[in-house]
């Protein structure tokens, strides 16, 4: 048992230095350059401010976490990568790859005899190029499915069908009721 714990404790310390031998080399590399890629409307220097990165700083263990958290609180992006090479000279180069969330087209009604198209695009609030969230095309379905329901027609069902994109990178979408 005892023999047992020795070996406990010998595995503990060697993953705490490891640990702290990683923090340390981190810690020794200044941030030469930081690169943006995968922006079409979100401008790069806005993108470099919000990481909290700059160039000059020390990096830390947790600055590449930091600044994917910044990025992600702006609702701009769908997904955010951080990616760090150290093989620049005196220094690392900070690439932040993002993908934005895709903006909105035109926006269309299959199947819609109850109301309008006009007076559903009205209720639903979508505005051309707007950012489109998963979760707003979601809101937006049940919107109509809402309208159609209290208008009578309980059995009403509504999907939203997402196109590909137009020329300028817009998302058109068509809903299916």
């Amino acid at each position: 048992m005892k023999e047992s714990m020795k070996y406990f404790w010998v595995i503990i310390m060697v993953i705490l230095l490891q640990t702290w031998g990683v923090h340390a080399q981190l810690t020794n590399y200044v941030i030469k350059e930081i690169r943006v890629r995968g922006n079409a409307y979100a401008e790069a220097s806005l993108i470099k401010d919000q990481s909290g990165l700059y160039e000059g700083q020390r990096l830390g263990s947790e600055d590449a976490g930091r600044a994917i958290r910044n990025l992600y609180k702006m609702g701009l992006f769908g997904d955010v990568k951080v990616f760090i090479d150290t093989e620049a000279a005196g220094g690392v180069i900070i690439d932040i790859a993002v993908i934005e969330y895709p903006r909105l087209g035109v926006v269309k009604f299959q199947g819609n005899r109850a109301f309008k198209d006009k007076k559903l695009k009205r209720e639903l609030g979508l505005i051309t190029d707007q950012l489109i969230k998963p979760q707003e095309k979601k809101r937006a379905e049940n919107k109509v499915l809402k309208l159609y329901k209290e208008g009578g027609y309980l059995l009403a069902k509504v999907e939203v069908e997402v196109e590909s994109p137009d020329e300028e990178g817009r998302l058109p979408l068509t809903f299916k009721i």
